[in-house]
Parts: structure tokens; sequence; C-alpha cells
């Protein structure tokens, strides 16, 4: 493989408050970058912010502008399988970029004890790519890497809601988000939109931690989540010593939605000026729920079935020491 030297520039930034009320705060602003990999790219990103304080505890903040990106993120799409990985733009890939805007508000309750945090946003993407081979494309038959890559359009759009709570025993935070990736690709074998590899659909989190009393707290995290989209291989032939497969539709199917509860206790020592030590004792997946971390694909009499990998500890005690200065 031929060595290819790549480096990005940022060659100036300007940004410009502009007060346009009391209440209401402008901020225009643009960056110049630069990109060379085999090809040199430049781009003019500008931006534009809106900011309204509509009282003491509670703001507006509308977000328009262009975010661009060099780098591209893809992988196996046919399993599920933990294969991603990036690589640069070039004069056959041209560098991806986004028209995104977003409004969020944020919301501060009994003396900011609690806050509110909620976004909407909308997202045009182009020079969108994906791979849409899979590990037996590699293993038996001819494999392009520029052939088996997809190139199109996206849009994303979603709500994120975020309420922490900051003081007290009792503190930590909620948040969920929905939303849809959704790519357009080139050539007439792929008509229509599909879900993005990574598209998550749904996903909650939630993080308490309770303190009992100066030494010993109680911790606990859930995650709740969609599968990721992942392309299904129906058949499988032998044909002249090589395998031929056929795919269902691009991302057309899911891993099964992932689920997991971890619970913990620590117990602090005796602290000395800024340093805070302790022991901690957690469990991992304390409801034991089967997540499937990708799928195997084994072939019989030409069919294809999936079995789900699963960790192998069902549950998983652990022991730690820390140490915060």
């Amino acid at each position: 493989m031929e060595k290819t030297d790549c480096c990005e520039m940022l060659l100036s930034e300007r940004r410009r408050p502009q007060p346009l009320g009391e209440n209401l705060l402008m901020e225009l602003g643009a960056r110049v970058s630069g990109y060379h990999c085999q090809k040199s790219f430049y781009r003019v990103i500008p931006h534009l912010k809106f900011n309204y304080d509509l009282s003491q505890s509670a703001k507006l903040n509308l977000n328009l502008g262009i975010r661009n990106q060099y780098l591209f993120q893809t992988g196996f799409s046919s399993a599920g399988l933990p294969t991603e990985f990036w690589f640069a733009a070039d004069q056959n890939h041209r560098p991806q970029y986004a028209y995104h805007a977003a409004l969020q508000g944020e919301f501060w309750f009994a003396e900011k004890e609690y806050r509110l945090s909620v976004e909407t946003y909308y997202k045009w993407l182009m020079n969108q790519i994906e791979n849409n081979s899979n590990m037996f494309d590699i293993l038996f038959s001819s494999y392009s890497f520029d052939g088996s890559l997809l190139h199109g359009k996206g849009y994303n759009y979603g709500l994120n809601l975020l309420l922490e709570k900051r003081r007290g025993k009792l503190t930590g935070w909620l948040s969920g988000s929905l939303g849809r990736a959704m790519r357009k690709f080139d050539g007439e074998q792929y008509q229509g939109w599909y879900p993005a590899g990574h598209e998550r659909i749904y996903e909650l989190n939630a993080v308490a931690t309770y303190r009992i009393n100066r030494r010993v707290s109680l911790g606990s995290t859930y995650v709740l989540a969609s599968g990721t989209p992942y392309t299904k291989v129906n058949y499988a032939y032998l044909m002249s010593g090589n395998l031929v497969t056929e795919y269902g539709p691009h991302n057309g199917d899911r891993v099964k939605p992932y689920m997991r509860l971890d619970l913990s206790v620590s117990y602090d020592f005796a602290t000395k000026g800024s340093v805070r030590s302790g022991i901690n004792f957690s469990l991992y997946n304390v409801t034991m729920h089967g997540n499937d971390l990708f799928y195997r694909i084994k072939v019989y009499d030409n069919h294809v079935r999936y079995n789900g990998f699963k960790f192998l500890m069902p549950i998983m005690p652990s022991i730690n020491y820390y140490c915060k200065f």
C-alpha cells in the first residue's frame, strides 16, 4: 500500500458577539481550514448563534452553520460486528460536510439544584460513505476496498433531553434521545432511504449516586438502547470454488435492543487535603440481561443462520481502588 502523508490545518477563525437587545445576543463566526491528502481542500465554515435569556433561570440557544469532516468512519454491516475503521478523505473521497440547525433550551429549578436541557436538531449531510461488504468478501472472493464503498447523502434529526440533580444526598442525571439517521446512495441498486449503520432510534441513560454518609456511597447506571442496523445475508452459494452471497435490504435488520443495569458501593478512606482515595465494589449487568454484542454467521446447505454472541459472563463483579487528587 502506498504511504500518503495527510494533514489538516486551521488557517483562521473569527468570532464576533453582537448584542441585539437586553436579553438577546448574536454571535457570527467563521473558520477557514485546509487539508491535504493526495489533493488539497479548503473550506470556509460559517456559523451563526443566537442566545436569548428568558429569565435568570432559563435561556434559549439557536445554532445554525456548516460542519466539515476530513475523516470517514465505516465498517462491515453484515453481522453487527464491531469492526469499524477510519480512513482519510482524498481525491476519490471528497470531505463530508453538513448543514445543521439546533434549538436548545436550558432551565434551572429549585435554586439551580435541578437543570433541564431540551434540544432538537436537524442535519443535512453530503458526501456520505458506507461500506456494504462483509467478511465473506475478504475471505472467499476478490476484494476491492473502493468497490465496496457506497457514496451518497443523508439527513439526521432528533430530540435530546437531559435532567440533572446537582446537590443533595442523591445526585445524578437522566438523559434520553430519539432520532433518525437516514442515507440515500448513488446507483440504481439502492433506491429510497436507508438507516445509517450507526443509527440508534432511541437511547436512555440514567446515572445516580446516593451518599449514605461522609465515606459510604451507592451508585447505579442504567442503559437502554435500540439495536444498530445491519445488512442480513439471506443465502450463500458455492459456485466454482467461490462463495456467492445474497443480501437482504441494506441495513434492513437490527441487532436486538441493549439493556444493562450496574450497581456499586464505594468506601472513602480518610482524605488528606485534596487527595481522596477509597475502594469500590461493583456488579456489571445485575439483571443478567442477554445482550448480543454481534452475530456469528453460519452456513447450512446454502441457508444462513445468525447466532448471537454474548459476553461470556452474564454478570461480572469487580473490586477497584481509586485515588483522586
